[in-house]
């Protein structure tokens, strides 16, 4: 998949930036089993990591 590369002004962006930044998809509160659904998934992705040490 190609991807065209626009001309024009690039701003800097720096970590603050980014972290300052106010969206509601990450305030909102989580139910139990969406926090479980990603502690799962976090453990499984843990468990291949060990599998190729």
């Amino acid at each position: 998949m190609e991807m065209e590369i626009q001309s024009g002004v690039i701003e800097a962006v720096t970590k603050s930036d980014i972290l300052g930044l106010q969206l509601a998809t990450w305030e909102r509160e989580r139910s139990s089993e969406e926090l479980r659904e990603r502690v799962t998934r976090r453990l499984a992705e843990l468990a291949f990591v060990e599998e190729d040490l």
